[in-house]
């Protein structure tokens, strides 16, 4: 279905690959998104009070920090290497929260997701880029994102239903499972690609200083959404 929706004038790599990419991002954002309606639950289980729980949710947040040298590594290895290891600490990450007793072990799973999908999507962000045509790129993001949505609407209430009648350990763990399924199955269907670097062997670089307006806004937007993440649950 999703490689009708982009056309036939797609690189055969990216219309095989997209249903992959999509399912695998899927899993990534399940378990970015499963977290926050589960603060009650993790309180009462873990005996941290939903402020504490909150801090260290933004502890898990601050990681985010890591982005531009997260890049510039990718950019020095390549984007299959960076989305493979991406799901493979999604995968760790979210047995890290499963087996959580208290809330630094929390914390910890919840930094090694962050990391974890940092990696993978930038990873499979540049992947993109680098063989979508401009002018159609924003429709093959457009698609891939759709997976932002469904791990909300479709796969997190499953979860919470699934701890709700069985155990919150069995909900992360079954999201570890779909993610080291969906890393087995992009490490099969991507091709291995080598690392982009200009003509004298070191990776391209722009200035940074005329983009600040994007990442201050950037900053609230995310800032809002996370008042938000923290008390829906």
């Amino acid at each position: 279905m999703l490689t009708r929706l982009i056309g036939p004038e797609q690189p055969p790599e990216v219309r095989r690959s997209l249903g992959p990419l999509t399912a695998a991002r899927l899993a990534g954002n399940t378990i970015y998104r499963l977290t926050p309606p589960l603060l009650p639950t993790l309180s009462r289980a873990l005996g941290a009070s939903l402020g504490t729980l909150g801090i260290v949710l933004s502890a898990g947040e601050l990681t985010g920090l890591a982005a531009p040298e997260v890049g510039r590594r990718i950019d020095r290895s390549s984007r299959r290497a960076a989305m493979l290891l991406g799901m493979t600490g999604l995968a760790l990450g979210s047995l890290v929260l499963a087996s959580s007793t208290g809330v630094v072990v929390l914390g910890c799973g919840l930094v090694v997701v962050s990391l974890s999908k940092v990696s993978f999507d930038s990873g499979m962000g540049t992947w993109i880029a680098d063989r979508v045509p401009f002018a159609s790129r924003g429709r093959v993001n457009g698609l891939v994102e759709t997976s932002w949505a469904l791990s909300l609407l479709v796969c997190t209430p499953v979860l919470l239903l699934l701890a709700s009648v069985t155990s919150w350990r069995l909900s992360f763990a079954t999201v570890a499972v779909a993610n080291v399924g969906a890393g087995l199955v992009l490490r099969r269907r991507l091709a291995p690609d080598a690392p982009h670097v200009t003509a004298d062997g070191r990776a391209g670089a722009f200035d940074l200083r005329a983009t600040w307006p994007m990442f201050a806004v950037m900053a609230l937007l995310m800032s809002g959404s996370q008042c938000i993440v923290v008390v829906y649950g």
